[in-house]
């Protein structure tokens, strides 16, 4: 599925692109969980360096969505070109927060128990990091993409790319020309430094945010997900039972 899209990439940009499929998912064999896509994006970043010869600093990781968590993994462990998250996740219980600036929120809570730590991993990067969030995204609410992008050393913090008009999986489609548009100027600017030119991150100008509202207090109030209710039974211990028909959930026993 993914094929058209890199073919696009490679073609408009006029970049090479290496697709990682994640064990257990499409058509790879082996169990899916963060430690298995953890190290199949670092296979996939070895097998470029070793066995292609590519620089690492020519490598751009794209992270799209839950490919965000490997992504930002890859860029805090190895040396790289740039970073793109696109659609990100500040952490995996980050997502089904209800009210992610709560004291007793679940993320904090079972902090321990938490994957792709993403908004702890981009204070430490050592390339330059650009984020696109839609912020009309009803599956990973667009203040993850903000944070994150927020969180960077300022010194890598490359100006991000906030659509008011797009959602999670729309952002290409939404408005195409804008999408490479950005995605160029962050490579050529990853190239530049390639060759060993100092770049500076362009002036970052704060993004006009039109999905979010400021409460009485004065801080930022979020959309927290989905509105019809699929995070709400999760939390309560809610799943839909793999292999029925009928959409309705089961109770799953916490253990």
């Amino acid at each position: 599925m993914m094929m058209g899209p890199y073919y696009e990439l490679a073609k408009v940009l006029g970049v090479e692109v290496c697709g990682v499929e994640y064990s257990g998912y499409g058509a790879a064999s082996g169990r899916p969980s963060s430690g298995n896509t953890y190290a199949d994006v670092e296979a996939a970043y070895d097998y470029l360096v070793t066995t292609k010869g590519v620089p690492p600093k020519r490598i751009v990781a794209y992270g799209q969505s839950v490919g965000s968590g490997p992504a930002t993994l890859l860029a805090s462990k190895k040396t790289l070109g740039g970073l793109i998250l696109h659609s990100p996740l500040l952490s995996g219980i980050k997502v089904v927060d209800p009210k992610p600036d709560a004291c007793c929120r679940p993320s904090c809570v079972w902090s321990c128990f938490d994957f792709y730590p993403n908004d702890r991993r981009v204070r430490h990067l050592l390339c330059p990091l650009f984020v696109m969030h839609g912020q009309r995204d009803d599956i990973i609410p667009f203040y993850h993409g903000l944070r994150l992008h927020k969180a960077c050393p300022k010194q890598h913090r490359w100006p991000g790319y906030f659509p008011t008009r797009a959602g999670h999986n729309d952002l290409v489609e939404t408005d195409m020309r804008a999408y490479f548009g950005e995605v160029s100027s962050f490579l050529q600017d990853v190239r530049q430094i390639a060759r060993g030119q100092k770049v500076e991150p362009p002036f970052d100008k704060p993004p006009q945010v039109e999905m979010s509202d400021v409460s009485a207090n004065g801080h930022e109030t979020v959309k927290v997900g989905p509105e019809d209710g699929r995070y709400r039974q999760m939390r309560q211990g809610n799943v839909l039972a793999p292999g029925r028909e009928d959409g309705q959930a089961r109770e799953v026993a916490q253990q």
